[in-house]
């Protein structure tokens, strides 16, 4: 009983790896990379952007021309913007592990260090569709409010 838990927390038991799946997990973990770093600089602009100050009000605009009047960020408007940074900090967290453990796992032909890759993978698949499901059903009930409200007038 004891070998068999042993056996199904191992993710790929005794795995061999060929030179070609060493490339595209390579490639993989290049490309969470990526995508962490793309990310981490668009938060950092969102950031920057959110705390710079007043914004020209888009209302305001005629046909090139601005008018002179700005606007401010509200407080929810900060807030939402800070949570949904915070949300995608998250998830790319678990996404520059995966990066960071695979590299490691297939350059050291560590089993290990691979196992957790993927760990941090499947987490970070989880975490998106998680949220995707939370946004969906919020749009979902959004709507349902919107078409109860239009009916009832």
């Amino acid at each position: 009983m004891i070998e068999q838990e042993n056996q199904s927390s191992d993710l790929f038991g005794d795995l061999t790896v060929d030179p070609m799946a060493k490339q595209y997990l390579r490639s993989m973990s290049g490309w969470a990379m990526v995508i962490v770093v793309v990310s981490v600089i668009g938060y950092i602009f969102s950031v920057i952007d959110l705390f710079r100050g007043k914004r020209p009000a888009s209302f305001n605009r005629a046909e090139g021309f601005d008018m002179g009047f700005t606007e401010s960020s509200t407080g929810a408007e900060v807030f939402t913007s800070l949570l949904s940074i915070a949300i995608g900090l998250l998830i790319n967290y678990f996404l520059y592990r995966f990066a960071r453990q695979a590299k490691a796992g297939v350059d050291g032909l560590n089993q290990s260090e691979l196992n957790k890759s993927f760990g941090n993978l499947k987490a970070y698949f989880m975490a998106c569709s998680i949220i995707l499901i939370i946004a969906f059903v919020l749009l979902l009930l959004g709507a349902l409010v919107l078409g109860t409200r239009t009916a009832m007038q």
